[in-house]
């Protein structure tokens, strides 16, 4: 990764050479040693090794088009996300996945796709996983503890989190490098409310569920050394739901028409980031610096377009190139926010 690709709040690596003064509530941030050192407001310390940081590679999956046979979708594709394109063919899943928009997790090495509906009112607990920088069809993991779609997923480094689903509350967790079966976590039920389909967004040692369907405004944080775990983080203006999420460990941002973000470091409540078009299917991936999305011309169209964005500069997303996997699909990169 070139360094002058990476930000931190909106400022290039080279631009905090200096160690600069972040605005009020963001931390320090300073380079030394090929290593950037960024120090939360409650000094906790994370850094990222610029020599070996990241894979630079996006993977979308699964989905769903009512005019292709079969319509419920088993690929995966993916894209290069500094390098504008069309998408590429990566592989197969071990079985189709429809309403997955939040629920897949990656390492820097390994990405994992959890749960989904593969037809009409039957689910899975199949969990696949492929290794990012080799092409090729996905390899069983394990079972989730629930069959589920609209899961949401939260992951660091080293383990991986899968929050709900529609109609349930369980809360899963693995070691995204340890093949196996994930183990209960107990159930999510914040302020006593059945929760699904809202937005997750991963920081190195914790995550975020914000709002969710049943107009809930509560957002959460999970902490990734006491998987299923969870507090209260602070209530929202506005509930948020059914949208894709990214994150680069201090930003996260709901992707869909209206998009909004957040400041993960210090609680803030939502503002705007931008707009996508009507048709956007909402389904999302990032690294540092930008973020992927993608849209269809019309409903249903067989032939989606991808879209980017800077988290550094808001406004509408700009053509990226085009992807053949659009309705309900969901998405992973090996870049995020959780990994620094």
């Amino acid at each position: 990764m070139k360094i002058d690709g990476l930000s931190i709040c909106g400022l290039s690596l080279t631009a905090v050479l200096s160690k600069p003064t972040l605005p009020s509530g963001y931390g320090q941030i300073y380079f030394q040693g090929g290593v950037l050192y960024y120090e939360d407001p409650d000094a906790v310390l994370f850094t990222i090794d610029i020599n070996e940081h990241m894979s630079d590679r996006g993977c979308f999956f699964g989905g769903y088009n009512s005019l292709q046979t079969p319509a419920y979708k088993n690929g995966i594709e993916y894209i290069t996300i500094s390098v504008l394109g069309v998408s590429g063919t990566f592989g197969d899943m071990s079985v189709v996945r429809r309403n997955v928009l939040n629920s897949g997790i990656a390492s820097l090495t390994r990405g994992i796709m959890a749960g989904g509906q593969t037809g009409t009112g039957t689910y899975t607990d199949s969990i696949d996983y492929i290794t990012i920088a080799t092409i090729g069809n996905a390899t069983d993991f394990g079972d989730l503890t629930v069959a589920r779609h609209y899961i949401n997923s939260i992951c660091n480094k080293v383990t991986g989190i899968f929050i709900s689903g529609y109609s349930d509350k369980s809360i899963d967790y693995i070691t995204i490098a340890s093949t196996g079966n994930a183990t209960d976590g107990g159930t999510y039920e914040p302020n006593n409310a059945s929760v699904y389909n809202g937005e997750t967004f991963s920081t190195p040692s914790y995550g975020l569920y914000f709002s969710g369907y049943q107009n809930v405004n509560w957002s959460c944080v999970f902490p990734f050394y006491a998987p299923g775990a969870y507090s209260l983080w602070g209530e929202l203006t506005d509930n948020v739901y059914g949208y894709g999420s990214v994150s680069n460990g201090v930003i996260g941002v709901a992707v869909g028409t209206n998009m909004k973000y957040w400041n993960l470091i210090a609680f803030s409540q939502q503002s705007d980031f931008g707009t996508l078009p009507t048709t956007a299917m909402r389904t999302a991936l990032c690294s540092l610096t930008r973020f992927v999305t993608n849209y269809s011309a019309a409903a249903d169209s067989p032939v989606g377009t991808n879209l980017y964005c800077h988290f550094a500069t808001k406004g509408q997303c700009n053509d990226f190139g085009a992807t053949g996997l659009i309705m309900d699909a969901g998405a992973f990169s090996g870049a995020h926010g959780g990994l620094i």
